[in-house]
């Protein structure tokens, strides 16, 4: 993705009003201009121009068209956008070189759109529970981040280790009040 593409997008996503819509509207059924006013609530007449620039965008799609009286009505979706990473087992997103060749946009839009998520959900938790160490246990979002030096069977071996972590840690978890837990790892070399 061309640098000026990439910080366009980043633009786009900072807006928070932006990602009310791309949340509200995660249903495959789609939402209409009226309801996702309702939902994110965002005066309807502010949504024409941030819909079309996340259709342009390629975050949202119009999944379906009804007329109303002598209107037509869209239903707006951001699910296909989630859908659009070729994934593997376990939802990873395949990002072998090849693969990013055809599809760098995409790339860069969902690692983007990610990122997003977290520091939204950082800020959110943030927000609502402080710094208070009665609070610590309601505080999901975290970050960490580190540097070693592997050789490049090492590093696969670690990723797969990651992934396997993880499949164990849903399938022994007796806990009764699951969450959904997103991760993100990025990896890449040190190029300085």
């Amino acid at each position: 993705m061309a640098a000026k593409k990439v910080s366009q997008f980043a633009k786009l996503m900072s807006d928070e009003k932006v990602g009310a819509i791309l949340k509200v509207t995660n249903v495959p059924e789609g939402l209409t201009t009226k309801q996702i006013a309702e939902k994110a609530d965002i005066p309807a007449n502010q949504l024409y121009y941030k819909l079309k620039k996340l259709i342009d965008a390629g975050l949202l799609e119009i999944v379906n068209v009804k007329s109303v009286k002598n209107l037509q009505e869209y239903y707006y979706s951001s699910t296909g956008f989630r859908d659009t990473s070729e994934s593997l087992d376990g939802g990873e997103m395949n990002i072998s070189a090849e693969w990013v060749a055809d599809h760098s946009d995409e790339v860069a839009q969902w690692l983007i759109f990610n990122n997003q998520q977290f520091l939204e959900s950082m800020e959110s938790e943030t927000k609502k529970y402080g710094k208070s160490k009665e609070n610590k246990n309601q505080i999901h979002s975290s970050y960490l981040t580190d540097s070693v030096q592997l050789s490049r069977e090492a590093e696969d071996k670690l990723l797969m280790d990651i992934r396997q972590l993880l499949r164990d840690a849903e399938k022994n978890d007796q806990g009764k009040d699951k969450k959904k837990i997103n991760f993100i790892f990025e990896k890449w070399l040190d190029r300085g």
